[in-house]
């Protein structure tokens, strides 16, 4: 178990799928950790595409007005509420929040639920900087933790330029490459349960 003084340190952040986490939710997988507390934590996977499925045919299938091409695609955010959306901008450390529910993660992001932030995936003035995610990771009291201590997961920094730059396919490794490893240099025996 990690230490309590870790407990605050990993949101906002990153944690990385080792090699060795073989469930097929987290397999190979970037979380954004939003939130993490005595509670538990909640994140947001950034580097999973859903195939065929854009922002722009979400923006429509919902009635929300769309003046302006979105074809990049949506992001499968994780396993637990899968129908549920989550939208991620990037906002400035003076800009405001779209919609007062948003969490702030770090000085440039904000992951909200509101119809206001999915209007703004439409919007004309909007940003490219953004994705739409359906579905949320979450972790009851501990369990991120101890899996953490089992080897599952590998804390990492939070880099913006991470999820808005990065190609899709090439996340994980970037994601090692920014704590000095490689996956590839990851033991895959480890105790998971």
């Amino acid at each position: 178990m990690l230490g309590h003084g870790m407990l605050h340190d990993l949101a906002p952040g990153f944690i990385v799928a080792s090699p060795a986490l073989l469930d097929p939710n987290f397999t190979r997988t970037v979380v954004l950790l939003v939130a993490h507390n005595a509670d538990g934590a909640l994140g947001f996977i950034v580097n999973r595409p859903m195939a065929g499925l854009t922002i722009e045919r979400v923006l429509r299938d919902l009635g929300t007005p769309c003046e302006r091409p979105r074809p990049d695609l949506v992001l499968a955010g994780g396993p637990v509420q899968k129908e549920a959306g989550f939208v991620m901008l990037e906002r400035g450390e003076g800009e405001s929040l779209p919609t007062p529910d948003g969490y702030r993660v770090g000085p440039s992001l904000v992951v909200s639920s509101s119809r206001t932030a999915l209007a703004l995936l439409g919007h004309p003035e909007g940003s490219d900087r953004s994705h739409l995610m359906l579905g949320y990771a979450g972790w009851g009291p501990g369990q991120l933790e101890d899996e953490i201590a089992a080897g599952a997961w590998i804390p990492a920094d939070l880099d913006a330029g991470l999820i808005f730059d990065a190609p899709m396919s090439e996340r994980w490794g970037l994601a090692f490459a920014s704590i000095g490893s490689h996956p590839a240099l990851i033991s895959r025996n480890v105790g998971l349960a």
